[in-house]
């Protein structure tokens, strides 16, 4: 059975009240090797619970706004990093940017694949 999913085109239409197992924020994008062990841990873990995850970069750990300005560039950095060949297979993921209440943030989307196992970063 599936678990609670956010949907592909929307990665961040639900932000939890904090981080969990299906959930990471991120102060900003500046780490892309953390980005990239955060998305492939989650392509790995997403793979045997069948559930959907995201990446909230703009957030603190704790949830408050990082008032981090969302940019086309930061968006393009963010899909380089599954298109980059470092983590393979390449992972399912979906990014956008949207304010919630006031606070910027670039939301990162993962959809489990029934067909990858084992996601590795390179």
């Amino acid at each position: 059975m599936r678990g609670p999913t956010v949907p592909a085109d929307e990665p961040h239409a639900i932000v939890p009240a904090a981080e969990s197992r299906l959930t990471q924020f991120k102060r900003s994008a500046s780490d892309a090797n953390a980005l990239c062990r955060t998305i492939c841990a989650f392509a790995n873990d997403l793979a045997v619970s069948d559930w959907a995850g995201s990446i909230f970069v703009g957030l603190n750990d704790d949830g408050s706004c990082a008032g981090l300005v969302i940019t086309e560039k930061l968006l393009r950095k963010l899909a380089d990093l599954r298109d980059n060949g470092n983590i393979q297979p390449i992972p399912s993921l979906a990014m956008e940017s949207r304010t919630i209440g006031e606070c910027p943030v670039a939301g990162v989307g993962f959809q489990p694949s029934p067909y990858i196992r084992g996601h590795t970063m390179l």
